[in-house]
């Protein structure tokens, strides 16, 4: 857990700067497409790694999670998908 939380702010860090990359060198719509994409990214991350997480616990203790369900798929990859569509339409925005 300790390594996911330390690599958790680099990876914010870049999908931001790489949204507004893509923004900066492309045009004001690629910016107001891959910004909205990037932090779709990195709610989908957040949400599947919670997903996890609760399930990690089920399997290591035996014992039902506090939310008494076990997730397989969650809406953590739908957001994350929805996130790079984003960033890739940006990304295909005619240059300047």
């Amino acid at each position: 857990m300790s390594g996911k939380n330390m690599f958790s702010l680099p990876f914010v860090i870049l999908f931001v700067a790489l949204a507004i990359n893509i923004g900066y060198a492309w045009s004001w719509r690629a910016l107001a497409l891959s910004v909205p994409g990037a932090l779709l990214i990195i709610k989908g991350q957040m949400t599947v790694f919670g997903a996890r997480k609760r399930g990690d616990h089920t399997m290591q203790t035996g014992k039902a999670n506090p939310y008494d369900k076990v997730f397989v798929y969650t809406w953590g990859e739908v957001i994350f998908m929805m996130g790079w569509i984003l960033i890739c339409w940006g990304m295909a925005m005619p240059n300047k």
